[in-house]
């Protein structure tokens, strides 16, 4: 967390977990960044084939936002009520969130969607940017395909968006790093 006092961990159990294994799993885990004691757990998916992707937190530290591997759903948790909002609900199996990045004003949050191909797993991907308030959609942007978009960051000042893409077992033809405007 920002104050430093807190970590999210991904795991499929506690136990698990404190062994080592951070697999993706389905359960996030809110834990005592110094002591190590957990102090809530997350159900995030029970859907059989889904995992978690990533995790983020809010800039303020009071939520999460987790985008899962198989359906391509982004949610947002609240660390002290536990409530859940869905941003971005998918059904298709053949997407995935490939990493969330909240903008450091906290007033919009970016996701990076993957959709697998054929046989050959050409990928497309594109970056939605939401209104962290309203949820409306405020734009799309996206690399030229096929290729996949997996890094997001903002500016410290929240006004530019980062996007980095490429992914040769993808057979990615953009493999570029790009600045663009966070407001549009």
């Amino acid at each position: 967390s920002h104050d430093d006092q807190k970590l999210l961990a991904r795991g499929n159990d506690k136990e698990r977990l404190l062994a080592g294994d951070l697999s993706d799993g389905k359960k996030v885990f809110l834990m005592d960044a110094w002591s190590g004691e957990m102090l809530k757990t997350f159900i995030v998916s029970e859907k059989k084939e889904d995992w978690i992707r990533t995790i983020n937190w809010s800039p303020d530290g009071s939520q999460f936002a987790v985008g899962m591997g198989a359906h391509g759903e982004a949610s947002i948790w609240d660390i002290q009520t536990g409530r859940l909002f869905n941003f971005l609900e998918n059904t298709d199996l053949s997407s995935m969130v490939e990493v969330i990045a909240w903008s450091p004003d906290g007033s919009k949050i970016a996701a990076s969607i993957t959709v697998q191909g054929d046989a050959a797993q050409i990928c497309d991907s594109t970056v939605r940017v939401w209104d962290a308030h309203t949820w409306k959609l405020l734009y799309t942007v996206r690399h030229p395909g096929p290729t996949d978009t997996f890094t997001l960051a903002w500016s410290p000042d929240s006004t530019r968006l980062l996007t980095g893409s490429g992914c040769d077992d993808y057979g990615a033809q953009d493999k570029t790093a790009r600045i663009w405007d966070g407001a549009t």
